[in-house]
């Protein structure tokens, strides 16, 4: 019994001190992180970048209700107002660039372009294919006011083409 307390005391010991430790190393390398942002740039600099790198969040935050009302509304006007905002955002983000001078950063500003082009293209995706089903589920109430039945609606998939159709998605 007491050298399972024993054993129980020291993994606790050992493992806050593996904690202590970890939060040592994580404390040293956001220090030097800082000192190098310090080092290189001026405090003028830093509060622009600052401010820039705000005005970036909160035009993505736009960014990403316009593109949900977008989606939602289906007009053209919105979509309008959601690839003007997109391509705000990419100035945004190239005027920032032309601010740092440290790779790292522009990688991370080059990954957050790749990524809105990627959500750009997935939401034009989105509604093309609600813009397909829209004419689909048309079609197939017009059959219906047509009274035609609904099995005559749909195309013929034999099952086979079926099963492998499932598979690939």
């Amino acid at each position: 019994m007491n050298k399972t307390k024993n054993k129980f005391t020291i993994k606790i010991i050992f493992s806050y001190l593996m904690l202590g430790i970890l939060t040592l190393v994580v404390a040293y390398f956001i220090f030097t992180e800082i000192k190098v942002l310090v080092s290189t740039d001026t405090a003028s600099e830093n509060d622009i970048k600052l401010l820039k790198t705000g005005s970036l969040l909160t035009e993505l935050y736009e960014a990403e209700s316009l593109s949900k009302l977008a989606l939602q509304k289906k007009t053209p006007k919105s979509f309008t107002a959601y690839a003007q905002k997109i391509d705000s955002i990419f100035v945004t983000i190239d005027s920032l660039k032309l601010l740092t001078n440290i790779d790292y950063h522009k990688n991370m500003l080059d990954s957050v372009q790749g990524l809105l082009k990627k959500k750009v293209f997935n939401s034009n995706e989105l509604l093309r294919l609600k813009r397909k089903l829209y004419v689909r589920l048309v079609s197939i109430s017009c059959n219906a006011c047509n009274n035609k039945p609904i099995k005559d609606s749909f195309p013929k998939i034999p099952a086979v083409q079926l099963i492998y159709e499932l598979v690939q998605v």
